[in-house]
């Protein structure tokens, strides 16, 4: 067996360990082996990073620096990422079972995160308002704090920097706890932040499960800022947390996305963006079309052309440039998936079956 690979936390632009020495399994879902471990963050853990960000941004120069130099080291962030585009997508191909194609473009709207936000902060005034006093009354937009930033699994570099862009751009220091299910690509993008020259306490990653990690962040008081993608209960949870110390939180959690088609619809185009709906990411998007509504005059034709396509995709490993479909991320999801398919119609008396690694997978009515 090869050595594993290591992630540690990335905390005062320094890659730690624990200070209990934890760490956790890290597994590839297609092979279904441990390939890495990371470090398994304690409350302690979480309040060192807390206290690295909070010396950055009370003491340290980041929210003071002229908005040209931040916007300049954001930039050079972003240009070591495309430098290392194919080591950050193989990390989600590993990690999440995401096709390297898709995650390849993930991580060019990861880069496109950093450089909108970069310049947007720069170029962005605020308002004048008339004073009948005479005087000149103006306002300008300023960095809150410290952000505590909880991102997903599904899109494990590119959720991740839709957090951490805006947060860092206009000033404030960060704390990303990555999914325990997909540390790695966030803590090489940690690493990338010291080499780019970010200053120490600005980008901290911790990575460990949401208690006790998440939890602490989101109750610690030197936290201005909470935000979090994932579930719903999660949600809840987060909320009442963070309403302790009154900090605004910033939620994006489980949807339920829906397709219509209509009679005098494109069909071709129609099938193609419904495939492309659900099966991206192997389903596994918040937004996914997971229902379909289709007008009767098309109904027929609109399924035949799509079980057809959806037959058609080609599943398998990650690391194919061929493979549309890789594995669920986890054993836990790839049993949620099962379980909901059981005593579903979704494909109205068609037969589909699914070949993967072995095992055959028949949605039938």
């Amino acid at each position: 067996m090869s050595e594993l690979q290591f992630f540690g936390h990335i905390i005062d632009n320094e890659e730690v360990e624990s200070l209990d020495g934890a760490r956790f399994d890290v597994w590839n879902p297609w092979t279904r082996e441990v390939w890495a471990q990371a470090a398994e963050a304690s409350a302690a853990d979480a309040d060192r990073a807390v206290a690295s960000a909070r010396k950055a941004f009370d003491e340290g120069p980041w929210p003071r620096l002229a908005r040209a130099e931040r916007a300049a080291l954001i930039h050079r962030l972003a240009h070591l990422m495309e430098e290392r585009a194919d080591d950050l997508a193989t990390l989600d191909a590993t990690n999440m079972g995401k096709p390297f194609q898709q995650a390849k473009h993930d991580v060019a709207r990861s880069v496109a995160n950093f450089r909108f936000f970069a310049d947007h902060q720069r170029d962005s005034v605020g308002e004048a308002y008339p004073m009948d006093s005479g005087h000149h009354t103006y306002s300008e937009f300023g960095p809150a704090g410290v952000v505590a930033a909880i991102s997903p699994w599904n899109f494990p570099l590119m959720m991740a920097t839709w957090k951490i862009a805006p947060a860092i751009a206009w000033g404030n220091t960060c704390i990303i706890k990555p999914s325990e299910d997909t540390p790695a690509s966030v803590t090489l993008l940690g690493r990338l932040a010291v080499e780019a020259g970010f200053p120490p306490g600005v980008l901290n990653v911790l990575n460990g499960h949401g208690a006790p990690a998440g939890s602490s962040l989101t109750a610690d008081d030197r936290v201005d800022r909470v935000t979090f993608t994932g579930s719903s209960v999660t949600g809840k949870a987060i909320m009442a947390s963070a309403a302790t110390h009154l900090a605004p939180v910033s939620l994006e959690l489980g949807g339920k996305g829906a397709n219509l088609v209509f009679d005098d619809a494109d069909l071709d185009n129609a099938v193609s963006w419904s495939i492309k709906a659900i099966f991206s990411n192997a389903g596994q998007v918040c937004l996914a079309g997971s229902r379909l509504f289709v007008q009767r005059g098309v109904h027929d034709e609109f399924l035949a052309r799509f079980v057809a396509a959806a037959e058609a995709l080609t599943l398998g490993d990650p690391k194919d440039p061929a493979t549309e479909i890789g594995p669920l991320a986890s054993e836990d999801h790839f049993g949620f998936y099962v379980q909901g398919l059981v005593g579903h119609d979704f494909f109205d008396g068609h037969r589909v079956t699914f070949d993967f690694d072995g095992m055959r997978i028949i949605v039938a009515p």
